[in-house]
């Protein structure tokens, strides 16, 4: 069985990423984190398959930081009070990343909890959060961090950002070295697949990797 092409060709860098559906501050925002000495603390939050986790891995780099991943639907208020004892200088790197994916899915309590641990060493602890639904988080919460939005916005960036995901599923299609790819198709499944790139690859993966033979 083939790898899924969406873990196949997740992006290393934040120029792999497609990112035309953000505003163009936003976009200057990560890549300059991306290069910076320490990252600033980001809340990353809009529908699903739109790049989030990808970036905020990005971000995390372990050969730079010292990094801790949580996901936040299974991380109640006991669990983040076990990532105190990781508030400290790493083995190997002085400054520490936490990444929590799917911050959303904490409670208000562990919410409370993660907001007093945030004001605990500031100069050398970024904090990257990823979330589907922001109104989720607490006001409190949010306003300790930058928040970038990965939600569509106007039509004429929607489509900009269609013709990106369609390129980027061609080009990936082109590496696996498939034939009698149909641009049209490609561009309707992206648009069908609410221009999620992992639901678009995989169903593209379905659709050109395991045709049968006349």
């Amino acid at each position: 069985m083939n790898m899924m092409l969406s873990e196949k060709y997740r992006p290393k860098s934040i120029e792999d990423c497609v990112l035309s559906h953000l505003e163009p501050f936003e976009e200057n925002l990560l890549r300059a984190s991306a290069k910076a000495d320490r990252p600033p603390n980001l809340l990353l939050f809009g529908p699903p398959g739109t790049g989030k986790t990808t970036v905020a891995r990005i971000l995390c780099n372990p050969e730079q930081y010292c990094v801790s991943e949580f996901n936040g639907s299974l991380l109640g208020k006991a669990g983040v009070e076990t990532i105190q004892k990781m508030l400290c200088r790493g083995l190997f790197h002085d400054h520490r990343c936490i990444l929590i994916d799917e911050v959303d899915g904490i409670t208000a309590d562990a919410q409370k909890a993660l907001r007093a641990m945030m004001e605990q060493y500031p100069d050398r602890i970024s904090w990257i959060f990823t979330a589907n639904n922001r109104n989720a988080l607490s006001d409190a919460l949010q306003s300790r961090m930058i928040c970038v939005d990965f939600s569509l916005s106007s039509p004429d960036r929607m489509q900009q950002h269609a013709d990106r995901i369609v390129d980027h599923c061609l080009s990936i299609l082109k590496r696996e070295r498939l034939s009698d790819v149909n641009p049209d198709e490609v561009r309707k499944i992206v648009q069908m697949k609410g221009f999620d790139i992992r639901k678009s690859l995989n169903k593209l993966q379905a659709r050109y990797m395991y045709r049968v033979a006349a």
